[in-house]
């Protein structure tokens, strides 16, 4: 299982991908954003698409935009997509990417981050209110049902 830091602390995988959705929807499965990016990862079409393709190269089941919205594949694809970002990074970097750099490529796509040399510091400002509600949401732990 995958391990990032948050400064210090060690977050475990399942939980990053929680506090994702989180951030970009408050875990609203039927969220549709300004530009058409849909469900609790808010993924955009292209995005979609590029997923669908990459998961059929290696596969795996795929699904129309529309399932965007479905809690099940849309935790599939949005786990798939940040595995595959943070792979990516951490070839990009030659270490493991934080869990606030693994989000920025999220929110800003790869390219868009890599444009900003992988520097959290230099990423838009309405990523980096994005980061410290991610900060806040992992500090806490997480409540399980009784």
């Amino acid at each position: 299982m995958i391990t990032l830091l948050l400064g210090n602390q060690p977050i475990e995988w399942p939980r990053i991908v929680e506090a994702v959705a989180y951030v970009e929807s408050g875990h609203w499965t039927g969220a549709v954003g300004a530009a058409g990016e849909r469900g609790a990862w808010q993924f955009r079409e292209m995005t979609w698409l590029e997923i669908s393709v990459l998961r059929q190269r290696d596969g795996l089941t795929t699904a129309p935009f529309i399932r965007a919205h479905d809690p099940l594949t849309s935790w599939l694809y949005a786990n798939y997509w940040l595995t595959r970002l943070h792979d990516r990074l951490h070839l990009a970097l030659r270490r493991p990417p934080t869990v606030e750099q693994l989000y920025c490529a999220h929110n800003l796509g790869l390219r868009g981050f890599a444009q900003r040399g992988y520097r959290v510091s230099q990423v838009p400002a309405v990523t980096k209110r994005a980061l410290a509600r991610l900060r806040e949401y992992l500090k806490h732990e997480p409540k399980h049902p009784q």
